[in-house]
């Protein structure tokens, strides 16, 4: 079974994503767990190296010594701001690259990715708020109580379902 049909089986059980890792820990046979491991690390890999390239962004936009990250002063001395931005890490159109390496094209794809990203975001919370709305509405106070006709336009559904 792979790692995603073990979250998928445990899902189906828990809510809380602490008790759905502990049940797929708990469920991953011994051969297969640095596999996993690796698989699982990536998501977590990616939040890190989105801070660390903010974090470097966050500097360039913003030099202000107040806002920078407090480090050795060893590294200060090895590392400026505009050395951390340009060894920041970027995915662009499927790829990951330094962001020192993007050229135009890259930069393009970026922008196109992040703004797709930020309106499906944005999408969702307006779905969220339509559910509030309609909780208030219909006077109930959980989701679950909704009439499946009040919430079937706002995500796909069939009125006739």
């Amino acid at each position: 079974m792979s790692l995603t049909e073990l979250i998928r089986e445990a899902a189906e059980h828990h809510t809380d994503p602490r008790d759905i890792a502990a049940e797929v820990a708990r469920q991953t046979p011994d051969q297969e767990v640095r596999d996993y491991y690796a698989s699982a690390l990536i998501g977590t890999v990616r939040r890190e190296l989105s801070k660390y390239r903010n974090i470097a962004m966050d500097n360039v936009f913003d030099p202000k010594p107040e806002t920078k990250r407090v480090r050795s002063a060893k590294l200060e001395q090895r590392r400026d701001w505009w050395a951390d931005m340009c060894r920041s890490k970027l995915h662009v159109a499927g790829t990951w690259k330094l962001l020192g390496d993007c050229g135009l094209e890259d930069l393009t794809a970026a922008i196109v990715e992040r703004r797709e990203d930020a309106e499906q975001s944005l999408a969702r919370a307006d779905q969220y708020e339509a559910l509030r709305g309609l909780l208030r509405s219909h006077k109930v106070r959980t989701v679950d109580r909704l009439p499946r006709s009040a919430v079937s336009g706002l995500f796909g559904g069939s009125k006739a379902a």
